[in-house]
């Protein structure tokens, strides 16, 4: 898939784009970004978080043991953003954007809070849990906007 979207995106701007390995549900491979970017990476001007899953029917677990959905969608995005933060600020004027969905909605104010105080690891949904991540996703990039 990664391949196939950097030949898209040499095709379409006529630059050499490189692909880089990534997995979002292990924050080893997350951290260890920055260290495998090419070298010609000085500085990242815009990051486009879209990756991430959806409504898994059974609770799963990433490597580190997070609820996945929650794992990818909030926490490896979040460490994501750490890891290249050096780089965003090089950058004069670095933006994040965070691709969320209405499924933010699904949850109310009770459930942010049941999550939280279980720190992230609320009674499985697969829908809730969705939602959750995305709202956690709007709560970060709003908090990051904020600073």
């Amino acid at each position: 898939k990664a391949q196939q979207a950097v030949n898209e995106i040499e095709k379409r701007t006529g630059r050499k784009v490189s692909g880089v390995a990534l997995d979002l549900a292990d924050l080893k491979s997350v951290k260890s970004l920055p260290s495998r970017l090419p070298k010609s990476v000085s500085k990242i001007d815009v990051l486009m978080e879209n990756a991430g899953v959806m409504a898994i029917p059974e609770r799963l677990a990433t490597k580190d043991g997070f609820e996945r959905q929650i794992g990818v969608n909030h926490l490896g995005h979040y460490a994501l953003v750490a890891s290249l933060l050096p780089l965003l600020e090089k950058s004069s004027a670095f933006r994040i954007v965070a691709v969320s969905s209405d499924a933010n909605k699904i949850v109310d104010g009770k459930a942010i809070a049941q999550a939280l105080d279980a720190n992230l690891e609320p009674p499985y949904g697969a829908w809730t849990n969705y939602g959750l991540s995305k709202v956690f996703n709007v709560l970060f990039v709003e908090e990051l906007r904020r600073r």
